[in-house]
């Protein structure tokens, strides 16, 4: 098992000629509390979506919660939770009620 509980290299994500994330690399260690801040459009929505494998990244790799995105995705999504603060749900099944701050929990396997 690795000692981070998000971890990616090259992550890459494109819509048309527009890149939304360019070649985010990052390591998370189990058991940090880890936030995505910055200006609207800066990729920190579509970063999460990717890692919650809502959508897929046009390139690189990134393993959460000890899952590699694009091999076992629907275990992957069982595994973690993501809100995001006034865009509307990441997930179909998401309630109106949960906290509208991003937050990200991960439980090991």
């Amino acid at each position: 098992m690795t000692a981070f509980a998000i971890e990616t290299t090259g992550l890459t994500r494109r819509f048309g000629a527009r890149t939304a994330v360019d070649e985010l690399t990052l390591q998370i260690p189990r058991g940090t509390v880890f936030g995505f801040l910055g200006p609207n459009g800066a990729g920190k929505t579509t970063t999460v979506r990717m890692l919650t494998a809502l959508i897929a990244p046009s390139g690189g790799t990134a393993c959460v919660a000890g899952y590699r995105l694009g091999e076992n995705d629907e275990a992957l999504r069982r595994s973690v939770a993501a809100a995001d603060r006034g865009s509307g749900p990441l997930r179909p099944s998401q309630r109106a009620a949960e906290p509208p701050l991003l937050r990200a929990t991960l439980r090991p396997r």
